[in-house]
């Protein structure tokens, strides 16, 4: 006759029987996407040639000590922006809406460096109004907004 087996939860040492529970693994969602280490403060942001077209001169600061992840400054003019926007080099252009144009960086900048650049936003009409600049590292890093009424 075969020696009798323990059941599957059962655990027989030193002579005493021990009860073991099943292993539950418990999953929490993790975000969607890590804090970024890459902060932006903006040294200067100045508008000029407030008819058409709208420059805006920049000096970009990444103040945290990560690099930027998707580093994108949205330009928002009054009146209708052209179709037809210019790029500044390496950066990408894209209008997403009548009076929004957004351009990317195609590099990304370092923890503790400085950018400067100049973007040129061609509309189709004058007109006075608020210009927004927003420039956004990417990532859940901190952006900055500054506003012209021109």
């Amino acid at each position: 006759m075969p020696a009798p087996q323990p059941e599957r939860r059962q655990l027989l040492k030193a002579g005493a029987l021990v009860w073991t529970a099943p292993v539950i693994a418990v999953a929490s969602a993790a975000p969607a996407y890590a804090t970024s280490a890459s902060n932006l403060s903006t040294s200067t942001v100045t508008v000029r040639s407030p008819q058409k077209p709208i420059a805006v001169d920049t000096v970009i600061r990444n103040s945290g000590t990560g690099p930027t992840t998707a580093l994108k400054v949205t330009v928002t003019a009054p009146n209708a922006v052209s179709a037809t926007q210019v790029a500044p080099d390496g950066w990408t252009v894209q209008v997403t809406g009548p009076s929004t144009v957004v351009f990317t960086a195609a590099d990304q900048l370092p923890g503790n460096t400085n950018l400067a650049a100049s973007f040129v936003v061609e509309r189709g009409n004058n007109g006075a109004g608020t210009v927004t600049v927003v420039i956004d590292p990417g990532g859940g890093g901190l952006a900055t907004t500054q506003s012209f009424t021109i």
